[in-house]
């Protein structure tokens, strides 16, 4: 694999008509420019000289976000005049922007608007010297240089070479045109400006994996090529290749892909920042030339930041060396999508500068608070939030999320529920599942091929890839991919793979094994149980725990081929869970239980019209919504708010399939409609529903409900309007054919206060609306300080995060200890613990290794994430304590993120700790 990079000269020629002026002699102090005329940009490789150059598609002189002037300033000897004031004025604006010189007589202006400016050079004892037109370009930075001779007033100055007599003459301003220079009359200055010899080309395109493509097909000759776009990043990539063919041969190869810059500057700021964070970055410049090379590197100046030390510094760099500088800043307003630019300006060889820009996201100091409305609606409706009085300057940030039709909840899924961890089996299949269900959706429906098709099978192809994982020698599944198999994991991995295998290759022996495995598992009662660890058969989870496998089997019968082998035992096993429900049927009266079994039933082609009827029996009304409770933990123990959800949509999931296996009847109908709006108006601000395994659950009931065949409904374009007066433009439509949502940024319309939001289309459409809007209160607000643990799950959870030490100096190894608990008798099963870390941290893998290999079986894997490390636990009796090290690398004054403690299976329940303050020398 062969790569190249080309440093690229970009050139504006620049044309003025400069009259003589009164005295008729060019280039004196009289003279003044008539009229000027720029060109395109003209572009040619570095290094290329005398060749013909196409010119570019034209652009304006005036273009892009901003450039930079590098000013040197010389007296007439060549020596370098420092501290020189340098004040450059914008010749359309009148902006002025001033600078000094430093110790080598160069000040760099930079951030400076596109544009021409007008120059002073102001420095004692020498004459003061105007330069007009001097022309700015987007990314570029202008060369001026500047030679000051004698001003009227005596004053020495110090030159390293050898001393300099000074003597007085006139006073003169000389104004210069680009490109010329000029001496002026009575010799008191020159100036000359220098165009960038090359364009330094932003680096900002930075990914951990560069490609993954699970399909590649060849041509007749067995070849194939796969073009990608390079990322910014200097590093060897490895390329992975595994091949099969036809008739069943495999091949692996890998090679190395090398991204290599000779000249190049590294900047690592941190990925999440806190508002009064600061931090003082050390920034790198590596030179692999022949030659020392001579560099200014330009700290960008940021609207999220507070430069605390000089914009720019000068460094020299020897051959085959590297050399640090270190710039100073304070995050002072919140932004999400922050961006810091650091140029280093390679004086010795321009075509070797480089640019680099990386992104970062600055949040309020304070706790992040969520507010929620929704409304399912046909024509026009409004939503109100309330942002309280008290929350942060610039932490609000809103957004108006439009879903046209029951499709587009399906493809919002496929990336939200992605934004949920997932570390266990369960976690695994579930981050996928809405990607296989999109594929079954898009193939009964025949929706149009979009792009969401290729992530589906992406994200089918990692979730298989990761379950393997999971796959105990016996066949079976586990949590965890350590210990016994269970049964729960087993069945759902079951589902999954057989699903899955009609849109990716999925093995089948993993499939066979796996079924084998389940049907080994049969209780002596008939039935499917958990065991104890004496291995003694738990009944009381009998029931759900056997609808739950029965189901898996029979959905696995229906893709399966009557003359399969071992297909007699599938269906025997079928037999004797159904057996089973009609000994125990009455010994539940739990809605979660009675649904599951229903599902079974049908899955099965059996009679379930007694527990339907139970089910609509069982029906909790509120408001204009319907749901269904739960009596105990879901089999993933789910519980709470998030087991409602999850039990409101298995019972749905059985009535809509009973709705189609049999006639319908109003109750029916009346108890999926309140029961479905009850769902659409309880989802996340990830556009999920708090769990992955209810998200699943609601999806599959979703899609359930979609009418095939259904008219498409057009929609006019939708208007929005916030507090009476027109917001951001959103058009939508309920056309089957549109996939995805529209959204729509609120941000700029709220502040606090009490806000409505109107959306208006007067079409009789279905659609469904969400508006979800965040804040920080501030760690000393009342509503913080009173809760540390909400929902009023004070006895349920207990948490707190310790650190040996909050001083320490860059490279100190700093120890944390965390200990979570689950209190009372409420909830059981897998918490998340995310500890908040300070910005940069280098946290020691070995350290977390140690503590979850140490722990046993309550502490199973853990994370690093920018500002946290996260930590997948089940806790025993008493409590989990473990510890783990972490290394500043960088000074600083900073706040850690802030540290939670929850119940993945029902967020609720959540235990939260203000951040640490480290100070780091």
């Amino acid at each position: 694999i062969n790569t190249s990079q080309t440093p690229v000269s970009r050139t504006a020629k620049a044309i003025s008509i400069v009259s003589d002026g009164p005295d008729l002699t060019a280039n004196t102090a009289d003279d003044f420019v008539l009229a000027k005329f720029a060109s395109p940009f003209l572009e040619e490789s570095g290094g290329t000289t005398g060749k013909t150059v196409v010119p570019q598609k034209p652009q304006p002189i005036y273009s892009g976000n901003s450039g930079a002037v590098r000013v040197l300033i010389q007296d007439q000897s060549g020596a370098v005049i420092s501290n020189a004031k340098i004040t450059l004025t914008n010749e359309a604006t009148g902006v002025a922007y001033d600078g000094t010189a430093d110790d080598q007589g160069v000040c760099l202006l930079s951030n400076l608007p596109p544009g021409t400016y007008r120059l002073l050079a102001e420095s004692a004892g020498f004459q003061s010297y105007v330069l007009t037109a001097i022309p700015v370009l987007s990314s570029n930075a202008t060369d001026v240089q500047v030679t000051l001779r004698v001003g009227a007033v005596t004053q020495t100055v110090e030159v390293a070479a050898e001393n300099v007599r000074l003597q007085t003459s006139a006073s003169q301003v000389a104004a210069l045109a680009p490109g010329l220079t000029l001496t002026t009359k009575s010799g008191a200055g020159s100036g000359q400006i220098k165009m960038p010899i090359a364009t330094p080309r932003l680096r900002e395109y930075f990914l951990e994996t560069l490609l993954w493509q699970p399909e590649i097909l060849t041509g007749r000759a067995g070849h194939a090529t796969v073009k990608v776009p390079l990322a910014d990043s200097i590093t060897t990539w490895k390329v992975s290749v595994i091949a099969s063919t036809l008739d069943g041969h495999v091949a692996t190869a890998s090679a190395d892909l090398r991204a290599f810059l000779p000249f190049f500057v590294e900047l690592e700021p941190p990925k999440v920042l806190t508002v009064g964070d600061e931090l003082h970055l050390p920034v790198t410049v590596r030179n692999y030339l022949d030659k020392p090379q001579d560099v200014s590197l330009d700290w960008a100046a940021e609207p999220w930041s507070e430069v605390l030390s000089q914009h720019t510094a000068h460094i020299n760099v020897a051959a085959g060396d590297y050399a640090e500088e270190t710039f100073s800043f304070r995050a002072a307003r919140p932004m999400k999508e922050a961006k810091q630019r650091l140029t280093a300006f390679n004086r010795s060889s321009a075509n070797d500068s480089d640019a680099i820009e990386k992104k970062l996201r600055i949040h309020a100091d304070g706790q992040q608070r969520l507010v929620q409305a929704s409304s399912i609606f046909i024509g026009d409706t409004s939503l109100s939030v309330e942002i309280p009085e008290g929350a942060l300057p610039g932490s609000v940030e809103a957004e108006l999320v439009l879903y046209p039709n029951l499709v587009a909840h399906v493809s919002d899924a496929i990336e939200g529920i992605m934004e949920r961890p997932y570390g266990c089996a369960e976690q695994t299949i579930s981050s996928a599942y809405p990607s296989l269900l999109w594929l079954q959706l898009q193939k009964s429906r025949q929706l149009p091929v979009s792009s969401l098709d290729a992530r589906a099978r992406h994200y089918l192809n990692l979730a298989y890839a990761k379950l393997l994982r999971y796959r105990e020698p016996s066949g079976g599944f586990s949590l965890w991919g350590k210990g016994q198999p269970e049964l729960s994991v087993s069945a759902y991995a079951l589902r999954f793979l057989t699903e899955a295998s009609e849109f990716i290759e999925v093995d089948s022996d993993v499939v066979t094994a796996a079924r084998r495995w389940l049907l080994q598992q049969t209780a002596p009662q008939g039935g499917w149980m958990e065991k104890d660890s004496n291995g003694k058969y738990l009944e009381g989870s009998g029931l759900y725990l056997t609808a739950y496998v029965v189901e898996a089997l029979a959905r696995d019968l229906q893709r399966r081929k009557p003359d399969e082998k071992d297909i007699d035992a599938e269906r025997q096993g079928v037999r004797n869970g159904i057996a089973y429900f009609s000994k125990h049927f009455r010994a539940t009266s739990d809605p979660y239980d009675i649904a599951l079994i229903a599902l079974a039933k049908l899955a099965a082609r059996d009679d379930a019209s007694q527990e339907i009827r139970t089910l609509l029996s069982l029906e909790r009304t509120e408001g204009e919504t319907s749901y269904w409770d739960l009596h105990h933990n879901t089999i993933f123990y789910g519980w709470g708010y998030t087991g409602r959800i999850e039990t409101t949509a298995l019972v749905l999931d059985a009535l809509a399939i009973a709705r189609q296996q049999s006639p319908s009847s109003a109750e029916l109908d009346r108890a999926l409609s309140r029961g479905t709006l009850f769902l659409l108006k309880n989802k996340d601000q990830y556009g999920v529903w708090y769990s992955t395994q209810a998200t699943v659950d609601v999806l599959q009931t979703l899609i359930r409900q979609l009418e095939a065949g259904s008219p498409d409904a057009s929609r006019a374009p939708l208007r929005i309007f916030v507090d009476g007066k027109p917001g951001p433009a959103l058009s939508s439509s309920s056309d089957a054919r549109q996939l995805t949502p529209q959204r729509a940024d609120l941000t700029p319309f709220l502040s606090p206060g009490k806000h409505t939001i109107e959306l208006r289309s007067g079409t009789s459409a279905h659609a469904s609306a969400y508006v979800n809007a965040s804040y920080y209160l501030p760690w000393t607000d009342p509503t913080v300080i009173g809760s540390s643990v909400p929902s009023g799950d004070a006895e349920s959870l207990r948490y707190s995060v310790k650190f040996d030490r909050s001083a320490a100096s860059v490279g100190d190894l700093i120890q944390c200890t965390v200990h979570a608990e689950r209190v009372g008798f409420r909830g059981y099963g897998m918490m998340l613990a995310e500890v908040g870390l300070p910005p940069g941290a280098d946290v020691d893998r070995a350290s977390l290794n140690s503590a979850v290999s140490s722990s046993g079986w309550d502490l199973q894997s853990y994370e690093v994430q920018p500002d946290r490390a996260v930590f997948y636990l089940w806790p025993r009796a008493g409590g989990t304590t473990f510890s783990f090290t972490f290394k500043p690398r960088f000074a600083m004054t900073a706040q850690s993120s802030e540290s939670v403690l929850y119940d993945y299976y029902n967020p609720e329940a959540r235990a939260s700790l203000p951040p640490a303050r480290f100070v780091v020398k």
